[in-house]
Formats: structure tokens, sequence, C-alpha cells
């Protein structure tokens, strides 16, 4: 049985692309949508057109993390727009079947997990939110779900907490998608197994949050992650503090051993039914009112030269939305004078912090920009515009 778990779990992420797929990626009114309804060759189609989608595990002291299910889909029209707003306002402000349906199979996943591991555990202080944001020329349509996991993780002598014991059977990341995993108040990281993107890439410690890219294939009780009090470790520049693990997965004997078993067999089958319930509900909903805007702007189901007679035409792409994101970046700093501190890029973008620090680092790797640390912020800078030791990096803002 523990040797099928890996296989299983294989679907864990496949149907979190699934929330707002294009036209193409289906025909007609979709009836009867449920869970089950999720086909491989539907998922495989669906999960071309997700732009992103993130599961962001915010681990505090007491074991207790807050799981968020985090989905971004750009809206192409205001046709889009306005279906997706509709959506978020229905979400928003009513027990949907949709949320319930989370509620339900987040409870379910938690007390799987506690019969597996042993430890009592709850899945409480759920919410929800549906809205659309507008970034740098972009409407994004974002959805997110999230749920208190108590005692997810296990805690130990001197504050350290310790997740890994729910991963039995390792996990799998898609492509376009993330795993989040961030340190809570007063903890900071000590290990992670395997090696992780750091928000600051010169100091395990220091960051604020570690971040696995698709696709990926973690091994049996893998991610690991060890945190300890803040201000407990000596911090150091650039050194080998904790983020790059031995391939064989010890880690000095900070980890408590994992039993083995079929564990994440359950972890798999619930997050699948819970990603699924989003994928189903949000696609049907979509393809309807897709299927009905194609009746009402023509009956000829023509080319889109005949399209055009019966509705507005769209505004033309601005130049800023030509932009890749790297050019975006250069171009912000450019117009800040060369400089800006890393929290402010994340602020004038409405990008996450993930997608930022991991944006922001491929950058340095390939030379655009610099990065200094300055207490707990980075100051990114363009090539001749690094902050001076003598002043203060911000004299210029």
């Amino acid at each position: 049985m523990h040797r099928r778990a890996p296989f299983v779990l294989l679907a864990i992420f496949l149907v979190v692309a699934a929330i707002a797929p294009p036209a193409a990626a289906f025909s007609g009114t979709r009836a009867g949508g449920s869970a089950v309804d999720s086909s491989p060759n539907s998922m495989a189609a669906m999960q071309q057109s997700f732009d992103s989608s993130e599961v962001r595990i915010v681990v505090h002291e007491d074991g207790s993390a807050r799981w968020t299910f985090h989905y971004e889909q750009t809206l192409a029209n205001e046709t889009e727009r306005q279906n997706f707003e509709s959506f978020a306002t229905e979400f928003n402000n009513s027990e949907t079947p949709l949320y319930n349906g989370f509620k339900s199979e987040s409870e379910s996943l938690v007390k799987n997990g506690a019969n597996s591991t042993e430890r009592p555990m709850a899945a409480q202080n759920h919410s929800r939110q549906a809205y659309v944001t507008d970034s740098l020329g972009n409407t994004i349509g974002v959805v997110e779900m999230s749920f208190v996991w108590t005692n997810f993780a296990q805690t130990g002598d001197e504050g350290t907490v310790t997740v890994g014991d729910v991963f039995e059977g390792g996990l799998y990341i898609s492509q376009n998608q993330s795993l989040v995993v961030e340190a809570g108040e007063n903890l900071e990281f000590k290990n992670v197994t395997p090696s992780a993107m750091q928000s600051n890439t010169s100091s395990l410690p220091a960051s604020d949050s570690v971040t696995w890219m698709g696709e990926k294939r973690f091994t049996d009780n893998r991610p690991q992650l060890v945190f300890v009090p803040e201000g407990t470790q000596t911090i150091v520049a650039g050194g080998d503090d904790g983020g790059d693990q031995a391939q064989d997965g010890t880690d000095g004997g900070t980890t408590t051993p994992i039993g083995s078993g079929g564990g994440s067999m359950w972890l798999a089958g619930a997050v699948l039914v819970i990603f699924g319930g989003v994928a189903v509900a949000l696609w049907y909903r979509r393809g309807r009112e897709e299927t009905v805007d194609t009746v009402d702007t023509g009956t000829g189901g023509g080319s889109a030269d005949g399209a055009s007679t019966a509705v507005p035409p769209q505004p033309s792409v601005s130049d800023e939305e030509l932009l890749s994101d790297e050019d975006r970046v250069i171009t912000m700093l450019e117009d800040h004078g060369g400089r800006m501190r890393q929290v402010r890029i994340v602020e004038e973008t409405e990008w996450s912090k993930s997608k930022v620090s991991m944006l922001l680092s491929e950058m340095e790797d390939e030379g655009l920009i610099s990065k200094l640390r300055v207490g707990r912020e980075n100051v990114i800078s363009l090539d001749g515009h690094e902050p001076e030791a003598t002043k203060s990096p911000f004299d210029e803002e």
C-alpha cells in the first residue's frame, strides 16, 4: 500500500488548474457538475489554461497552520470580468455549495490526518474571498479559500516546530503550481528538506517563506521543515544555515522519525476533492456563461469579424500589457530612480510575495538587478543605482 501512495499523490494539484479555463477547454453548457466529474482528459484540457495556483501554509508556534488555496486567472475582456464579478459577489455573500463543500472536505482531511498521526486535530476558522484586481494592465480574477489546521505540526522541546509527518508517500506539484510554506509569528526556519527557493536568498533563518515550484516530485515524508523560536540562531549572510539538505533527507536528527505506511493516501484523496469541487463548480459556471454570451452576440456562431458587429470593440492592447514580468520590474525601478524596496514592488504590482521573490531571484542570477539586505528588508537596484554603505538606501526615494 505504501508503494502506491506516490501514484495517488500525482493527482493532488492537477485539479487546481481548473478554476477558470477558456471556452476552448469545453463546449456547450456543462450539466450536473460534481467533484467526481473530473476525468483525466478534462483535467488535462483545463490545466493548460490556468495561469497559476498556489497552496500557502503558514505554520505557527503552537503547531497549527493556516492552509490557503489561492488561484489566479487572467480575464481577457470585459465580459469575462463581469462574469467573474458576478461569481465573486455570490461566492463572498452566500453559503454556496462550493464553499460548504470546501468546509466539509477540509474537515474530513483533518480528521483523517488525526487518525494517521495519532494527534488530535481540527479544521476551524474557515474563510473565503473572490475578487478582481488590476495589475499593470492585466485584469486578474482571484479566488482564495482557507482554514486553520490545529496540531498540523509537531511541537518539541525548546520551542521547535516540525512539519512532515502528514506527508507520508511524498507530494507532487505540476507546472504553473507552487507550494509555499511561511514561518509564522515568532518563528524562523532552521532546516528545510528538500532545498527550496528562499525569500531571502542569502539566509534561511532570515527568510519569511520558502517556495517549491512545479513540476516537482517529493520523496517519502517530504517536504520536511523545522522551525525554531525567532532570534535563537546566528544568521550568517551567504552561509549554509540549513537551506540545503543532504540528498538522503537526513538533517542532523532535528526532526522526529516518521513511520512508514500509506498515510498520504488520505491526504491525496481529500485535497483532490477540495480542489475538484472548486474546479468543477467554476468550470461549469464559466461554461454556462460563455454559452449564453455566444447565443446573445450572434446567431451564426461564425467568425470574429461577424461577432465584432454585435459587440463593442475591445480597447487596443497597451504597451504595458506587452511587457514581460522582468521588463515591468525594470520599468518600475527606472520610474523610481533605479532603486526600490522589495515590499514596495509587491504593493505596486499586487503580485504575491512568493512570485516577486522568485522573479527577483531569477533577475539577480541573470545580472539584471542587485539585491541588498537591510534589516529584514531587501533593497532592489538597477546597475549603477546600488545604495552606498555610508548612507541610507532610501535617500533618493
